[in-house]
């Protein structure tokens, strides 16, 4: 079931937010990224750090009643075959559980598309990184339904 959330704010990234965006990374670091790196916060705290100091970093976050509730960021790129057109390329999209099946995460993806063709972007890589065979599946479909064409397939391996 798909509830509304009313009176999402979304606020630029910034290092305002970073401390309260680090910790709820380790909070649910464990659950959702342990098959990718083991997180520590000094590392969280110091990769984000790092890329705030980017000038082409873009970052949202959502947030209800000032609780955290989703994040979506990513970096303009010049596009590899044509300099003339700015691409930008998520790095991360992130939607609290329990806001999951609300319209939060949809609600992230259009103000960052916005946000991005204000900053001159011509377009949007996102990335389909899940484990979840069923979620990987539904997220497709949203995909399409918002217009994205598939481009390319990552596949990771801890080595």
């Amino acid at each position: 079931m798909s509830t509304m959330i009313d009176k999402v704010e979304f606020k630029i990234f910034d290092d305002a937010q970073l401390k309260t965006f680090c910790e709820k990374i380790i909070e649910v670091g464990p659950v959702e990224f342990s098959h990718i790196a083991r997180l520590s916060y000094k590392d969280i705290l110091d990769y984000w750090s790092n890329m705030l100091k980017r000038e082409n970093f873009i970052g949202l976050n959502a947030y209800v009643s000032d609780e955290l509730i989703g994040v979506i960021n990513g970096v303009l790129i010049k596009h590899p075959y044509n300099n003339e057109l700015l691409i930008g390329k998520e790095l991360q999209w992130w939607v609290a559980e329990k806001h999951r099946n609300s319209s939060v995460g949809m609600l992230l993806l259009d103000e960052f598309e916005k946000t991005l063709k204000l900053n001159g972007a011509n377009g949007l890589i996102m990335t389909l990184l899940h484990k979840d065979v069923e979620l990987t599946r539904r997220l497709n479909l949203f995909y399409l339904r918002k217009n994205y064409k598939v481009f390319e397939t990552y596949y990771i391996k801890e080595i």
